[in-house]
Order: C-alpha cells, then sequence, then structure tokens
C-alpha cells in the first residue's frame, strides 16, 4: 500500500510539472474579448512557447469559453492574416452580402442579415464564435499589429525567463 501511494505521490508531481506555467506578458479587454500575449513555460524541459491568445464566450453557449491561439514566437503568419481578414471585413461589413475568411487556425465571417464580424476558433476545435463591432474589430488590429511591432520585445523578455528557469 505505501509502495501504491509513494508511486502516485511520484506520478502527480510529474503530472504537475508536465503542465505549462502561463505567464501573461500583456493584457487587453476588447468588447467580450480577452486579448493576450502569453508565455507557457514547459518546468520539466526548460523551455516555453510564446503565443497571442484571445478567448471569448462563445455566443451559442453562455458557460462556454473559447481561445484562439496563434503562436508569436515562430510563425507570425497566422497572425498578420487573421489582422488582413478582420481589414477586409470591416471594409465589406454592411455591403448585404455574406462573406468568409478561411484559416486552420481562425475563420472571420460576415452575414448580410447582421452589422457584426464574425470571429470563429479553429474549426478543428469546434465552431465557438463571438461577435464583434466595427470599432471593436477595429480596435482588435490595433492590438495585434502592436503585438507583431513589439514581437522582439517579448521574444528578449521570454528568453531572460529561459535563463532565470535554467538556474533553477
Amino acid at each position: 500500500m505505501k509502495t501504491k501511494l509513494i508511486f502516485l505521490a511520484m506520478l502527480a508531481n510529474v503530472s504537475l510539472f508536465a503542465q505549462p506555467k502561463p505567464t501573461y506578458i500583456t493584457r487587453a479587454k476588447i468588447g467580450t474579448m480577452d486579448c493576450s500575449v502569453q508565455q507557457n513555460i514547459w518546468a520539466n524541459h526548460g523551455s516555453s512557447d510564446l503565443f497571442v491568445c484571445i478567448t471569448f464566450q462563445n455566443e451559442g453557449y453562455q458557460s462556454d469559453l473559447r481561445t484562439v491561439s496563434l503562436d508569436l514566437q515562430n510563425d507570425t503568419n497566422n497572425i498578420t492574416e487573421l489582422i488582413s481578414d478582420l481589414q477586409k471585413s470591416t471594409v465589406e461589413l454592411g455591403n448585404n452580402s455574406d462573406m468568409a475568411w478561411e484559416n486552420d487556425a481562425f475563420n472571420v465571417k460576415i452575414f448580410d442579415v447582421a452589422n457584426k464580424i464574425y470571429l470563429y476558433e479553429s474549426p478543428k476545435n469546434g465552431d465557438g464564435h463571438t461577435e464583434l463591432s466595427k470599432i471593436e474589430a477595429q480596435h482588435l488590429i490595433t492590438w495585434l499589429t502592436g503585438t507583431i511591432r513589439n514581437r522582439s520585445k517579448y521574444i528578449r523578455a521570454q528568453q531572460g525567463s529561459k535563463k532565470v528557469l535554467s538556474s533553477i
């Protein structure tokens, strides 16, 4: 019995270290969305990832939080594509037509019956989405543009935390 308890305690300890510890580098509230540049530190192997996260309440389900997570460290193409798609959608909004800009990481859609822009999570994760007004979309564009502009500063901060992590 004692051996089983020790084994379970060790397993729990390994599981705790296998989970990333998120650190928020910058955060913003835009409409109903919580936007952040988030660093996930993997303590078990001393590495970290840098992501832009846009978390929102799924419009269809009040207790369902969804996140669009985009890689800021290694590949900013999805972020620049989201900026471009949001810019296009703000121009097309109100033209009485359905339009969609699709990507593996997110979808942006407008419908002729609504004066809103819809941001959908990755299609492989489901159909969670949130509504944005034109002004909220413009604020999100500005915030995302700032994350690209400050990318090197965030990466330097991330590398500094790796040095601290490796000295522990």
